[in-house]
Parts: structure tokens; C-alpha cells; sequence
């Protein structure tokens, strides 16, 4: 009986860490596509900024020379920047365009995830503000999920805009989209000024 529900319990949170997985995996192929189409942007006004520098005279060319090379690697630096701001920003908005019985998995996903077998302690739930509404689907789809853990409400909310955390014992988890989104950054930077900074 113990084996059995250990492999049961292992099956869920396999197939948990596997779609969990899975929405990473879609998240940063959908800002790959974001900075790629970026890189292009990020090209043409690099371009916009070359054929600026060509139309000076060359009188003042030789001496605005050196300050103009500054300003330009400014420029497409600070552009580039706000590229990458933005795709993160887009990332965030279609996080928070999941329709409701995607993210109810997505939440119930992330709670198998962090539960573990380790522990029987119970798994506390702390949702953002506009989750309380439906607060009792959350933890019904979680104690579905995870028959054999008790699972609570926490008595406050976080700020975010979407996700939740979870908290089991001392330890918290951060689920939220900013945080997913942080983790994203963290995982996809090296990536993406491969990408936005190759000549």
C-alpha cells in the first residue's frame, strides 16, 4: 500500500515537474521569437543611427568623430535595453492572458511541485489579491491534487499579478509571474544579448 502510493505520488509530481516544464519551455520559446524580432528593430536602428553619422560633413567628421561613436554605442545600447524590457513585459501580459482552467492547472502544477515527499507538513497557499475570489477552487484543485497533504489558505496575500507562493514549513516557494519572469531573465540573458549584441 505505502509502495503504491509513493509511486502514485511520485507520478503526480513527475507529470507536475513535466508540465511545469513544459510552460517554461513554451515562455522562453515565445520570448526567443520576441528577441529575435527585436534584434531586427535593434538593426534597423543601428542603421537609422550609421546613415545619420554619414550625412555629417566631413568637416566636422574628424573632429565629432570620437563623441559620436560614444553617443552611438549609447544609443544602441540603451535601445537594445528597453528591447529586452519590453519582451519581458510582453512575456508578463501573455502570462496573465492564460484563460481560467490553465491557470487553476498552472497554480495546482506549481503546489505538487513544491510539495515533495519529505515533508507531511501543510502546504499554505498565498494568493495574489485578485485570486481570493476564487480561492476555494485553488485549494479544492490542490487537495485534489495532493489527496494525502493538507492543504491551507495563508492569511495574507502577495502583490504580484498573477501565481502564488508557497509555503511549507520555513520554506516558501515564489510562483508568482514576476518571479517566474525573474527566473526567466536570470536563465535567458546570457541568451538574448547573444542575440541583440552579435554583429
Amino acid at each position: 500500500m505505502t509502495d503504491n502510493l509513493s509511486r502514485i505520488i511520485e507520478k503526480i509530481i513527475s507529470e507536475a515537474q513535466d508540465k511545469a516544464d513544459e510552460i517554461l519551455k513554451d515562455a522562453r520559446a515565445q520570448a526567443q521569437q520576441i528577441m529575435e524580432q527585436a534584434a531586427e528593430e535593434a538593426q534597423m536602428r543601428n542603421q537609422e543611427i550609421v546613415s545619420v553619422a554619414q550625412n555629417e560633413s566631413q568637416a566636422l567628421r574628424t573632429r565629432i568623430e570620437s563623441s559620436f561613436n560614444m553617443q552611438k554605442r549609447s544609443s544602441v545600447l540603451s535601445v537594445k535595453q528597453e528591447i529586452i524590457a519590453k519582451a519581458y513585459e510582453q512575456a508578463l501580459v501573455h502570462l496573465q492572458g492564460i484563460n481560467d482552467v490553465a491557470y487553476l492547472q498552472m497554480l495546482t502544477d506549481f503546489v505538487v511541485k513544491s510539495a515533495g515527499s519529505q515533508s507531511n507538513d501543510p502546504i499554505y497557499l498565498i494568493l495574489c489579491e485578485k485570486d481570493m475570489v476564487r480561492a476555494a477552487s485553488i485549494v479544492d484543485s490542490c487537495s485534489k491534487a495532493l489527496a494525502n497533504r493538507q492543504i491551507k489558505l495563508g492569511d495574507k496575500t502577495v502583490n504580484a499579478t498573477g501565481g502564488l507562493i508557497v509555503r511549507i514549513g520555513d520554506i516558501m516557494q515564489n510562483y508568482t509571474f514576476e518571479a517566474i519572469i525573474d527566473s526567466i531573465k536570470n536563465d535567458c540573458d546570457i541568451e538574448v544579448s547573444k542575440i541583440l549584441f552579435s554583429e
